[in-house]
């Protein structure tokens, strides 16, 4: 018996056990709930089986099985109809039962599209007005509106796409991924652009605010329309590669979808109090703070959204010549290296990114068929990185490490030694073949080099190989470090 425990908000006992392994929980039926007006959480009184499914979130919801007569009891008229005919209905008025608990409006969303049922009219019309928004602000912590987003994310029958479709379509954007705003816990400064607006340091309920992120919000869902495409061309990719007997880096299919959808906002960053010399994109802050993801989705997040234009130019490069394929192979063996050393596992993911972003630039700009010209740029990218055997290459264990360097090239510990094992990386990324031996030359010729450059060309290291200043690295671009609050959309539903 679980105890009942006002102060945690927990008004009646319960009870659970076991019955042949599998788990049962039972409560008695309810009614009459009471709720603060911060709270989502009721205070109840026992009731009848017709109270308790007025309470229920949705019809399909509040179905009872009488275990003596052995028949289903449709207490609301319409569970039944409407569980036949794939609707999601409120047993009550929409948007009291959204006001009395706000978390409904996310649960309407992760049901809808895991069973494929569709939203009753006036159930979709209550999502999308902004008391019920300002409400899901107050009353739900961000904790929950995490987890209920995981929910559509993963697990059986989640269709992430649809999911983050949905959300935009019920105008939830602002209200799910909070973006930072002055003045709220540490926040000092935010800025960059969205869509080429300047979004810099503005008052976050501004009107000139909320029309910029309303026109941010507006672009991510054209963009999640393109990302099913992307997708299915690339799965054809891995098929061919397959029966090929060659795989590569696996997509992250629950990442992906927000990815896209944050695009409009990826130049974005913003500072804190007492950290005025670091800066931290936004992602940082949106899956820290608006939906407390874990700290590998975090840092995942965030390097996809710096490093997608990067990924786009390279995909660029690929697209300059008639066979894209063998011009990134042959021009780009360096920089594709790089790169994917950068993303790891997370370049798959990277490439399909930017391929969505290169696809709406072309759309934008009414250029021909942007879909079929890069999918098949990606297609020939994938393949050509398949054909340098460069999936995998962060893996690719050194052949000096900093001890080996230090003693070859007889140079002091210090930051000088990084700078030869970055040298040493790009080596073994153009010569996939060479030797400890070659290596050891070429950085003995490497070194030979820095010697005799001037010491404010070298930045790390001078002629005798000791340690120079170093200059100050871009603003905070690896920095992780969040505030304890989160501001979300009060407004309006998407601004």
């Amino acid at each position: 018996v679980i105890a009942a425990n006002p102060a945690q908000s927990k008004h009646l006992e319960t009870a659970t056990l076991k019955v042949h392994g599998i788990d049962i929980d039972i409560a008695n039926l309810r009614a009459q709930e009471v709720y603060a007006q911060d709270s989502r959480i009721p205070t109840v009184r026992f009731g009848t089986p017709l109270e308790d499914s007025e309470r229920r979130d949705f019809t399909v919801n509040a179905l009872f099985f009488n275990l003596h007569t052995q028949c289903v009891e449709d207490w609301t008229k319409r569970g039944m109809s409407d569980l036949f005919y794939g609707r999601l209905v409120t047993p009550l008025e929409p948007v009291q039962t959204f006001h009395d608990d706000p978390l409904r409006v996310l649960r309407a969303v992760r049901f809808g599209v895991r069973y494929q049922f569709d939203l009753n009219d006036d159930l979709a019309a209550a999502c999308r007005r902004v008391d019920i928004h300002q409400a899901l602000h107050r009353k739900v912590s961000r904790e929950r509106v995490g987890k209920e987003l995981e929910g559509m994310l993963s697990g059986t029958g989640a269709r992430p796409i649809d999911a983050i479709n949905t959300i935009a379509k019920l105008q939830l954007a602002g209200s799910v991924f909070a973006l930072p705003a002055l003045g709220h816990e540490k926040v000092t400064a935010v800025q960059g652009h969205v869509l080429q607006q300047p979004y810099h340091n503005l008052d976050f309920n501004s009107d000139q605010a909320r029309e910029i992120r309303q026109h941010g919000w507006e672009e991510a869902q054209c963009l999640i329309q393109i990302l099913p495409t992307v997708l299915k061309s690339h799965d054809a990719s891995i098929v061919a590669a397959k029966k090929l007997g060659r795989s590569f880096s696996n997509v992250d299919h629950r990442l992906l979808p927000i990815a896209v959808f944050l695009l409009p906002f990826r130049t974005l960053r913003y500072q804190e109090k007492n950290k005025v010399d670091k800066s931290y994109n936004v992602a940082q802050y949106i899956f820290q703070h608006g939906i407390k993801f874990k700290m590998n989705d975090v840092k995942a997040m965030t390097l996809l959204q710096e490093k997608v234009d990067t990924m786009a130019q390279l995909v660029r490069q690929a697209s300059s010549s008639d066979t894209p394929a063998q011009n990134a192979v042959h021009l780009s063996r360096l920089e594709t290296g790089l790169l994917l050393r950068a993303c790891k596992e997370l370049w798959p993911t990277c490439l399909l990114l930017s391929l969505v972003l290169l696809i709406r630039e072309d759309q934008k700009d009414g250029t021909g068929d942007a879909l079929s010209k890069w999918t098949k740029i990606g297609k020939d990218l994938c393949q050509g990185i398949l054909d340098l055997n460069l999936d995998g290459c962060w893996k690719v264990t050194p052949l000096l490490d900093g001890k080996a360097v230090i003693k070859t090239l007889e140079i002091p510990r210090g930051p000088q030694v990084g700078l030869y094992l970055e040298e040493e990386v790009k080596w073994m990324l153009q010569n996939p073949d060479g030797s400890r031996e070659e290596c050891e030359e070429h950085l003995r010729s490497y070194k030979r080099s820095l010697e005799n450059a001037p010491s404010d060309v070298l930045g790390r290291s001078d002629a005798s190989g000791q340690a120079t200043p170093i200059a100050s690295a871009s603003v905070g671009h690896g920095a992780q470090h969040f505030s304890k609050k989160v501001h979300v959309e009060s407004g309006n539903g998407n601004p």
